[in-house]
């Protein structure tokens, strides 16, 4: 059972997209860039709890009306935890992406992905040997993505991630905001 996630995407500073410092034309800031994609594959890996508390600051130090860096906590009414990490612009000289999950019987990082396994006392690795690059894996992520949503719109399968999903995210990634905004934790029920 999963009850602790850590995740994080923080990127060095970058002007290779100068519309992301832009709200008007990008709608928000790295929340609602890498802050998203980071939530929504800790909510499926949490088993989408509901009810939830999220306390979140947000930095703007070198943007002035969108976030560039983001920090959230959350607790779900499950019991478990979850901390993202998110930013364009630290100084840092290279991009890290990590995602940490701590359960009852082991453990697990996706990259790179190593998994860890409580057995008969011992913490042993049962990550699968022969993984592909993470440039190859990253392309079949994005051919996979796009086999399923021609599948789905052949109506061969049904839609992964649906509408409902998504508009839980975004009432997420809004409390996200409230909560830097307001200084104070938000309640999500």
């Amino acid at each position: 059972k999963v009850f602790y996630v850590k995740a994080g995407w923080l990127k060095k500073e970058s002007t290779q997209k100068p519309w992301l410092k832009q709200k008007e034309k990008a709608g928000g800031g790295v929340p609602l860039d890498l802050g998203i994609v980071m939530i929504d594959l800790a909510m499926w890996i949490l088993g989408y709890p509901v009810g939830m508390r999220i306390s979140a600051v947000n930095f703007k130090h070198t943007t002035k009306n969108v976030e560039h860096s983001s920090t959230v906590f959350m607790a779900v009414k499950n019991g478990g935890t979850l901390t993202v990490d998110v930013s364009w612009m630290l100084h840092v000289d290279h991009e890290t992406f990590y995602f940490d999950l701590y359960g009852t019987q082991g453990s697990a990082t996706l990259s790179p992905l190593k998994v860890n396994k409580k057995l008969y006392g011992n913490l042993v690795n049962v990550a699968p040997a022969g993984i592909e690059s993470p440039q190859v894996l990253y392309r079949k992520s994005y051919e996979n993505e796009l086999k399923h949503f021609i599948g789905a719109a052949k109506g061969l399968h049904p839609v992964i991630s649906t509408g409902d999903e998504a508009v839980q995210r975004m009432r997420i990634i809004d409390a996200i905001y409230k909560s830097a905004a307001r200084g104070k934790e938000i309640v999500l029920r």
